[in-house]
């Protein structure tokens, strides 16, 4: 295996990973608002119930977001050396997380 599929292989997996374990209390509704952790927009803040349906709604957009970083990682240790496109592809994952922060605002602006 080469190096830098090792690299990202490890990163992506572990990135995907994180996120969506990170996602599931938020999902759950076990997380009580606070400035540390959660989906902290202004409009979170506004009352307990907006807290508590951006903060589901967003751990949603986190975890079916971390599924195609983690399976991206996890495509890395069966690609031959990654270059060109599948190279930027790989590189660029952790920022699919964005699409999360993206539609999580789209619907706190909706509440």
């Amino acid at each position: 295996m080469h190096d830098i599929n090792l690299v990202l292989g490890i990163s992506n997996t572990f990135c995907g990973l994180l996120i969506g374990l990170l996602a599931i209390p938020l999902i759950k509704e076990k997380v009580k608002m606070n400035n540390w952790y959660g989906v902290r927009f202004a409009k979170s803040y506004e009352s307990e119930e907006n807290w508590r349906k951006i903060n589901r709604k967003g751990g949603i957009y986190m975890l079916a977001w971390s599924i195609p970083i983690f399976l991206l990682g996890l495509s890395c240790f069966v690609q031959p050396k990654l270059k060109g496109a599948l190279l930027w592809v790989n590189l660029s994952a952790p920022f699919l997380i964005l699409g999360a922060v993206v539609q999580s605002y789209a619907y706190a602006r909706k509440l």
